[in-house]
């Protein structure tokens, strides 16, 4: 078996046990796919080729080290250099590991052998094995006394599960402390190799390779069952004395797949009275129901990692503590609907790659709007994102909160035009919020959950964040939130509107960016003065007032020319003038 260390200069080390055949190291293309090939190792180093080194066993301890890149030598620690395309047979000791460089990395590799290989292992099945207190070989009352505290100790693994991976050490620490294990271990199963997450005691092992069996693991990972090593099925000529003793049990997911094991070693207790190394049976049922504990948490942690996306950690740990605060229910929320604009004409000039990048980008800044004011994120729609306040928690100031959320998406994109406004012409968002009922709960499947929002509030929060283009404004509100904000927010009512879909009127008001020249108080007071006339059929007096405002005007204002254009045909006779606006699109 090949012990590899690999040790980049900029990034982590990398310990690898690779049991048989060809194990190859290379570069991995930043940006690009990562191998899942567990007979490969890779890393960051621009000095190192795809496909550089490939080292294997062969007879009689000797490494075969193949040079497989085409330009870029190897040298070892002696100073001998291995060039491009070419092979060395290296001899090696049981004890002194090859180093090499290639690139700018250092590599130590170890031939070792699985003294667990060949050893005869008992395994846990189902409920074949039973649960014996004569196995702790001590008396009754201290046998039942060490078994509720192997209980106890399960209970405090599964309780602090809830909340963080501090159970992986624990779990370790359990193994040696409560089962009389003289070394623990929480292994995890990633891109095909076996990691170690915990130990316990921490520190190096005492030899390369030797921490654990890799023979015993994959008869775990296949059979899915617990070994151990009970000395029971060794011939008169066979012991244990000369290997450790191990117990391994899989950690399983809610599929059955292995995701990892528990492993336990012990290797100067609990002789047998031939002498052997031994672990009894109720020590491996203990270390099975660990490993179980152990499946339970990382569901947990798991579940609470989908929670924290969707609901950030504070909310996310409530959640968990009381889930039925995810029962569907009514609650008066606060919704936001966001979008980027003109998001259609740049992205055919992007590409789908550059646009799934500025996609990405930018929900990245708006979810981070949500979060930082407490808000749920129900989802993506393309270039737009559907958040909520009030639901599952209470916020009594949810309107506030959405709001504050929105102007911050508005503000929030200067360093993305930076990088893209030379491809785009100006990065913009449109937001759009209204308060009112809606039921709330798992609005997706039992294969795939999302909590949020049904209901009419919703709609017309989305046909609210589209009248922003054609009004020219970043953001609008309906009366039902506006009455729910601070008296201090400054808002303009922009129009009263027939919403596409949506059978009542709705007045929309603006929480403004800026007035023009005039002062904030001053230019909504101005406006609405003339949205009052026109409202009234004073179509002249909405005219006048409404040409002022634009000659005074920095820019021009949005809703002031739209308004302007609709006075001035009703003055023409042109139209009716109708204080309620039909809108045509969504």
């Amino acid at each position: 078996m090949l012990h590899v260390v690999v040790r980049p200069k900029d990034g982590p080390e990398m310990v690898v046990d690779h049991p048989v055949g060809t194990l190859t190291l290379g570069r991995f293309i930043v940006g690009g796919p990562r191998s899942s090939d567990p007979c490969r190792i890779e890393w960051n180093d621009p000095f190192v080729s795809g496909k550089h080194v490939e080292l294997s066993a062969g007879w009689g301890n000797i490494l075969k080290f193949r040079n497989v890149s085409a330009r870029n030598p190897a040298r070892l620690e002696n100073g001998t250099i291995i060039p491009p395309n070419s092979e060395r047979d290296i001899p090696m000791g049981p004890s002194l590991p090859l180093i090499f460089t290639i690139g700018e990395t250092h590599v130590q590799v170890h031939l070792v052998d699985d003294p667990m290989a060949s050893v005869p292992m008992a395994s846990l099945a189902g409920s074949d094995a039973s649960l014996r207190l004569e196995d702790v070989e001590v008396s009754t009352d201290q046998a039942a006394e060490r078994l509720a505290g192997w209980l106890n100790t399960v209970i405090d693994l599964q309780r602090s599960a809830a909340s963080s991976k501090a159970f992986f050490q624990q779990t370790s620490k359990a193994l040696v402390n409560l089962i009389g294990l003289d070394r623990g271990l929480v292994l995890l199963k990633r891109k095909n190799r076996w990691m170690v997450e915990a130990r316990h005691p921490e520190g190096d092992h005492d030899g390369p390779g030797r921490e654990f069996s890799t023979s015993v693991l994959t008869k775990v990972e296949e059979d899915r069952k617990t070994y151990f090593s009970d000395g029971a099925n060794l011939g008169s000529s066979e012991s244990l004395a000369s290997v450790k003793a191990v117990v391994a049990s899989p950690i399983l997911d809610h599929k059955g797949e292995v995701k990892g094991a528990v492993y336990g070693i012990r290797d100067k207790a609990s002789r047998s009275r031939l002498g052997q190394i031994t672990i009894g049976n109720l020590e491996a049922q203990m270390v099975r129901l660990l490993a179980s504990t152990v499946a339970v948490g990382m569901a947990r942690l798991e579940t609470a990692a989908n929670f924290e996306a969707f609901f950030g950690s504070e909310l996310a740990l409530e959640l968990e503590n009381n889930p039925a605060l995810l029962t569907g229910r009514e609650r008066e929320i606060s919704v936001l609907f966001a979008d980027i604009r003109g998001f259609s004409r740049f992205s055919q000039a992007l590409g789908p790659s550059e646009t799934c990048k500025l996609v990405g980008e930018v929900m990245e800044k708006l979810s981070q709007c949500v979060r930082d004011q407490k808000g749920v994120i129900v989802s993506y729609m393309g270039d737009g994102i559907l958040a909520m306040w009030n639901a599952p928690q209470e916020q009594p100031d949810h309107a506030m909160r959405a709001v504050r959320a929105g102007q911050a998406m508005i503000h929030c994109l200067g360093e993305a035009n930076q990088t893209w406004s030379g491809k785009t012409g100006g990065l913009k968002v449109g937001v759009g919020i209204n308060s009112g009922p809606a039921s709330c709960g798992n609005t997706g499947s039992s294969f795939k959950f999302q909590y949020g929002p049904l209901g009419n509030t919703v709609n017309v929060a989305s046909r609210v964040e589209g009248a922003t283009k054609h009004f020219g404004v970043s953001m609008l509100v309906t009366a039902s939130t506006r009455a729910l904000l601070d008296e201090k927010v400054a808002v303009r009512r922009v129009r009263k509107v027939m919403l596409k879909g949506i059978p009542e009127a709705v007045d929309l008001f603006e929480v403004p960016e800026a007035s023009g020249g005039a002062e904030p108080g001053d230019f909504i007071k101005r406006y609405e003065q003339a949205l009052k006339h026109y409202e009234e059929g004073r179509h002249l007096e909405a005219v006048k007032g409404l040409q002022s405002l634009l000659a005074n005007a920095a820019e021009p204002d949005g809703p002031t020319l739209a308004l302007l254009m609709r006075a001035v045909a009703a003055l023409g006779q042109i139209e009716q003038g109708s204080p309620v606006e039909e809108m045509q699109g969504k």
